[in-house]
């Protein structure tokens, strides 16, 4: 039975992430954004963040705002 990898050992294996030091992110797993809602962000883990630098580029109104999108 072969296990499958895991999708941070593929990310770190076969994603480049430009302006990351590679050293650290092989010895700890990078964070994955799993959602968004408003102006948080949600990772695998459960944990929240504030994406407070999001509105200064692409995401002015915020993540998973439907009531927008089905206009």
């Amino acid at each position: 039975m072969t296990v499958a990898p895991s999708i941070s050992e593929l990310d770190v294996r076969a994603l480049w992430h430009p302006l990351t030091q590679h050293k650290p992110l092989a010895d700890t797993p990078p964070t994955l954004i799993v959602r968004g809602e408003g102006c948080y962000l949600e990772d695998d883990q459960g944990r929240r963040y504030l994406d407070a630098m999001a509105g200064l580029w692409c995401v002015n109104i915020g993540y998973g705002r439907s009531e927008l999108a089905e206009t």
